[in-house]
Order: C-alpha cells, then sequence, then structure tokens
C-alpha cells in the first residue's frame, strides 16, 4: 500500500469514520467511472484541481458528476481575476496525487497549507462531516 492511501486510510479508521473502500483503476472522466458500474447509490464526486492566474492560490473543487461548474460564477465567488485547470506538475507538488487519482481526501497531503477545497453543496453533505473531523 502507497503512502498516501495508508495515511487517508489510517486517518479514517482513527476518527473511527465509516468508510467503504472500493479499488478501481485511475479514471480520468465522469464516463471511464460510470464504466466501471459502481453502486448507483454511490455519490460519484468531479474532483477539479485550479489555479488562479498567477498560481498563488489553488482550490480542489468536489462537485457531483451531474454538475457542470461555472468558472465565471466560481471566480466571481473568489473574487479571483482568473482561473484555470492546475497542471499535473502543480497536483503532484501540492497534494501529492496523480491525473486521475484527484480525491478530496489528498488535501491531507497539502503539507504547505496551500489548496482550498471546495465543496459543492451536495459534496458537504456527503463529505463534510469526514473532512471537518479530520
Amino acid at each position: 500500500m502507497n503512502n498516501i492511501r495508508k495515511t487517508v486510510l489510517d486517518m479514517l479508521n482513527i476518527k473511527g469514520i465509516p468508510y467503504t473502500l472500493k479499488e478501481h483503476p485511475a479514471v480520468f472522466t465522469i464516463e471511464d467511472m460510470e464504466a466501471l458500474h459502481l453502486d448507483k447509490d454511490e455519490v460519484i464526486p468531479k474532483n477539479l484541481f485550479l489555479r488562479d492566474d498567477k498560481k498563488t492560490h489553488y482550490y480542489l473543487v468536489a462537485i457531483d458528476k451531474n454538475k457542470r461548474l461555472d468558472l465565471k460564477k466560481l471566480r466571481q465567488q473568489l473574487q479571483s481575476p482568473s482561473l484555470t485547470f492546475a497542471s499535473n506538475n502543480d497536483l503532484e507538488k501540492y497534494l501529492g496525487l496523480t491525473q486521475g487519482s484527484v480525491s478530496p481526501l489528498g488535501i491531507l497531503n497539502d503539507v504547505t497549507l496551500s489548496v482550498e477545497i471546495i465543496l459543492d453543496t451536495d459534496m458537504r453533505k456527503v463529505l463534510g462531516r469526514s473532512l471537518r473531523d479530520l
């Protein structure tokens, strides 16, 4: 088991947060995720790693897979001049993750506290308690 995965599972166990572990290959699109035929009752997030134009603010955004993120509206809410997808290098640097394995729990790897996590309302209902307790 790699260190990142072990850290996440250890944290969930220590905090007594119940979970079901479903292993699958890395996926790059919601279509790839749906092809895995996971439980239809599962809430599947779409996880997006974004940054501002100056590379001074990074955001890990988790929204319901069926929703579309309005970057312009989010930019206004964050009072950011612009938002774009962060690079794979930034993903590795700040969250220790690779493309296809982005998860809200990747925030545990942000030792420099450089990334702000943004949870869509539906994701807050599912993940909010767990992340707050970490």
